[in-house]
């Protein structure tokens, strides 16, 4: 009774009056279908915000992966997954082009040029391109150090460009002995005809390797969304629709950076 009295005091104190648990429960009891519907309609609200967000992360990312911008997602997101996811792949991309001493080699999206320096460091080529069509990439590339200095010396060049139908690259037929793309196909809007492209720039017999990650589960996480736009299979018809030989392709079953079974393929071919 005491401890009621002193609740009524501070009530009053403040202009308040204490509440009785029994007027919630009639509350609830009188207007319990309109608490129902606006829950459903507060539920229905939250599903859809969260819908448009991941609509919106799947298209910035997937805008950011294509042509990386000098943006905070460009720099942070697309250096960062360019340069310590993609090491690996790349390695290993490198290493399936079986690179000869004073080969002419080509990647195809340098992003930051880490697959440069790689190609540098690891092999005796003669030239090494990196090609990209994201400007911010290109000027990160050429800040690296040993670029800038392979640069100087006549061993590399970076080039803003992008590849599209024949004709699109801006090279002369047969001008590399070795061409690689890593995590870049799935962003080709004609995916066949930029393949007859590289094939054109590739000297007869030249080697050609197609490193992609391809999702292998149906609900992927907005980041990886941006990777459906092909498949390893797609790729593999398309190589041989291009005209190329010896298509052929390992793959590795994994988890993505973004937490989905992927499948790494390295799909190689010779023009």
């Amino acid at each position: 009774a005491s401890a009621s009295l002193r609740t009524e005091k501070r009530a009053a104190c403040h202009g308040t009056a204490p509440v009785p648990m029994r007027s919630l429960s009639g509350f609830l009891a009188a207007h319990g279908k309109h608490v129902a519907v606006l829950a459903a309609g507060l539920g229905l609200t939250v599903w859809g915000l969260v819908k448009l967000y991941r609509a919106q992360c799947t298209a910035l990312i997937k805008k950011e992966l294509h042509l990386p911008s000098s943006g905070f997602v460009g720099r942070v997101l697309c250096t960062s997954l360019f340069t310590k996811a993609n090491s690996e792949v790349i390695q290993k991309a490198i290493e399936r082009l079986h690179i000869q001493n004073g080969d002419r080699v080509l990647d195809i999206g340098c992003g930051p040029g880490t697959s440069v320096a790689k190609i540098l460091e690891s092999t005796s080529a003669g030239l090494v391109v990196g090609l990209d069509a994201s400007g911010e990439m290109i000027a990160q590339s050429a800040r690296t150090s040993d670029i800038a200095e392979a640069c100087v010396a006549g061993r590399a060049q970076l080039v803003l460009g992008r590849i599209g139908g024949v004709g699109s690259l801006p090279f002369a037929d047969n001008s590399f002995d070795c061409i690689m793309t890593v995590n870049c196909v799935y962003f080709w809007t004609d995916l066949t005809e930029s393949l007859r492209e590289i094939r054109r720039i590739l000297r007869p017999g030249g080697r050609f390797v197609v490193e992609g990650a391809f999702p292998t589960a149906r609900k992927v996480s907005a980041a990886n969304a941006a990777f459906l736009n092909t498949d390893r299979l797609t790729v593999l018809a398309a190589l041989r629709d291009a005209g190329f030989e010896k298509v052929h392709d390992e793959t590795e079953d994994t988890t993505s950076v973004f937490g989905d079974p992927t499948a790494i393929s390295y799909l190689q071919a010779v023009a």
